[in-house]
């Protein structure tokens, strides 16, 4: 029952606000009332996951683990070169533990800075953002703030830095990817991106899709993990694991690439957007497509580097269900989640 109350809560706003905003364009008036329920929703997530008890599995490791964290007057002593995670997490945990030793506060404080820092993003270039905190919650929510609480935290420093992307302002820009490597090796992805800055600019042919699925059969094949090996060995042993991971079935195979082929018709449609927002989400979910194509040879791609760029995919398709498909079929929702 708690569920279908939530699920109402974020239903509620998508049916009386953005399908105004639909119905009516820019002549619809946004007010306070718009905004103190979009912040009312932010505030009643960081409450139903920083006040959870015993919810998913990464949660019930780090629980177990907390009686290991620093507090902040032994962090000096504590051994960052050998630990088994990167030196800002055990700050932060050790930061939350020196305030209160109950793991609630931790909880609360990841849960703050993730969904802060999502719906922020989220705001600021999703003009439908009702109808994708709608599809974050139902798709990415529990995973976000219950599963991989150290690469959550990890990402939403990275969104901040990719907002900087599109204008090549790479001080910002590494700045917080940085931030975001200091606390999970994932973020590594987010060194070379730069580098591909005209791939990310570039438009969507079904030539240009065959080249990238050509180029992802060969970096995985024969390059990527002797890269892994000489320039990255930290990061070997999570590589090896997640490369040997291969789809359930058949069906998972077709589903992955059924995904790529979604992924570029919804990029295909915004590849001429003058609105300077979507083309900023626009660059950043072609890098979600780049890691979906990546994935169908190396699964760590799909599973965990795409991760990065997922709201960007989730802002694009929030403007494209109601830009595209219109509010009649809002229940189109239902079949994105699912991806």
């Amino acid at each position: 029952m708690i569920y279908l109350i939530l699920f109402l809560l974020f239903l509620f706003p998508v049916l009386f606000c953005d399908y105004k905003l639909w119905n009516h364009g820019d002549s619809y008036e946004r007010g306070n009332i718009y905004q103190g329920y979009y912040i009312f929703l932010y505030v009643l997530v960081v409450l139903l996951f920083g006040l959870r008890n015993y919810v998913g599995g990464d949660t019930i490791g780090y629980m177990e683990m907390w009686h290991e964290i620093p507090l902040v007057g032994e962090l000096s002593h504590f051994d960052f070169v050998h630990a088994k995670y990167q030196p800002l997490w055990y700050i932060f945990n050790s930061v939350c533990k020196s305030i209160t030793g109950d793991f609630w506060l931790f909880q609360i404080m990841h849960a703050t800075i993730v969904n802060g820092i999502v719906f922020y993003t989220i705001s600021r270039y999703s003009q439908y953002r009702f109808t994708v905190v709608l599809v974050y919650a139902i798709a990415t929510m529990l995973y976000f703030n219950c599963e991989i609480l150290r690469e959550s935290l990890s990402l939403s420093f990275g969104l901040l830095g990719l907002a900087y992307y599109k204008d090549k302002k790479w001080k910002m820009y590494y700045l917080f990817v940085l931030i975001a490597l200091c606390i999970h090796k994932s973020a590594t992805i987010l060194l070379f991106l730069p580098l591909l800055y005209k791939y990310a600019s570039s438009t969507i042919s079904s030539r240009n899709l065959l080249v990238i699925i050509g180029v992802g059969f060969v970096f995985s094949t024969f390059l990527c993990d002797k890269i892994v090996i000489y320039l990255f060995p930290f990061f070997l042993k999570a590589f090896d694991k997640y490369s040997k991971m291969e789809y359930a079935s058949m069906l998972g195979n077709v589903r992955a690439v059924f995904i790529v082929g979604l992924l570029a018709y919804l990029l295909k449609c915004y590849e001429n957007t003058t609105d300077d927002k979507l083309k900023q989400v626009y660059i950043c979910a072609k890098f979600y497509l780049l890691t979906k194509v990546f994935g169908l040879f190396l699964p760590i791609f799909s599973t965990r580097f795409s991760n990065n760029f997922e709201i960007f995919y989730l802002i694009l398709m929030g403007d494209f269900i109601w830009n595209h498909y219109g509010a009649k079929k809002i229940l189109v929702l239902a079949l994105y989640a699912n991806f």
